[in-house]
């Protein structure tokens, strides 16, 4: 579906699907852009789903191409959520990262320096704009 542009293509496109198999699947691929306050929008060329491959809708009335897996799907305001706070963290200078926590267990954090101290600092929240500091401080 992605690979056919415009609307009218869309009943063409899930016509083949289906005569390609009784059941067809597709891939839990996601959206590739959202909105983002003030700014310009988040894109990302893998789509935010988990890439499960799972069964699309067979309707013809109104043809539909299923985005998301059913786990995915119940998920999908937490996923707009995590889209637009990688966005704001790119947009403030903040980097993605892989650290550990004390037990040696790898988590993502975010790389960037305080908007009070200019210090550089690591968090694992993408949203975090001042360092360790600075917060407890209120500076």
């Amino acid at each position: 579906m992605l690979a056919l542009g415009g609307r009218g293509l869309r009943a063409e496109a899930k016509r083949l699907q289906l005569a390609a198999a009784a059941r067809p699947l597709t891939v839990c691929f996601g959206y590739r852009a959202r909105p983002v306050p003030g700014g310009r929008p988040w894109v990302s060329p893998y789509g935010d789903g988990c890439g499960l491959v799972c069964p699309d809708s067979t309707g013809l009335r109104r043809p539909s191409f299923r985005y998301y897996c059913p786990r995915c799907q119940a998920r999908q305001s937490e996923l707009a959520r995590k889209a637009r706070a990688r966005a704001l963290a790119t947009r403030y200078g903040r980097f993605p990262l892989l650290a550990y926590d004390a037990q040696g267990n790898p988590v993502s954090a975010w790389w960037g320096s305080c908007s009070r101290c200019t210090d550089e600092f690591v968090h694992t929240d993408p949203r975090a704009r001042r360092c360790e500091r600075c917060r407890r401080g209120h500076r």
